[in-house]
């Protein structure tokens, strides 16, 4: 997959919305592509978090022990929560089929942001709003399970 290509997807995640295109060519060179095959782990649930996984194309698969928790597909992100919060793995990653993704190392995403404010700043608005979209989803489910308790 040639720069422009690669610069045209990466434009399209949404944690990267409103982000012009010379930054989105600075956050293409500090990022590695990467292709996970069916069945193969990304990460699991506790490891430590040091890369954030912009899907290029395919699906990776997000679940715990017992339940699957999301599908994830082109354009989703995958990771950020763990990096930017510096915590552990919350969940399994597996690749559902070939996945080409790119990926973003916390310190060289780190470095950038800090070179650049204005673009920390636009990454982390859009993490928030990626976020509260997961915790609203998470609500209807909780009250699906709520009503489907109390019948």
């Amino acid at each position: 997959m040639d720069a422009e290509k690669l610069i045209q997807l990466t434009s399209q995640i949404r944690l990267f919305a409103g982000v012009d295109l010379e930054r989105i060519k600075k956050i293409v060179n500090i990022a590695e592509k990467k292709v996970f095959h069916k069945d193969q782990a990304v990460f699991k649930e506790g490891e430590s978090s040091d890369e954030i996984f912009l899907i290029l194309r395919g699906e990776l698969l997000v679940k715990n022990q017992t339940t699957t928790i999301n599908v994830l597909k082109d354009s989703d992100v995958v990771g950020e929560m763990g990096v930017l919060s510096k915590q552990p793995r919350s969940a399994d990653v597996v690749a559902v089929h070939d996945c080409a993704v790119l990926s973003l190392h916390r310190k060289a995403l780190d470095q950038l942001i800090e070179g650049d404010r204005e673009l920390g700043f636009q990454i982390y608005k859009n993490a928030v709003d990626i976020l509260c979209d997961y915790l609203r989803h998470n609500n209807v489910i909780l009250e699906n399970l709520a009503q489907q308790a109390g019948s």
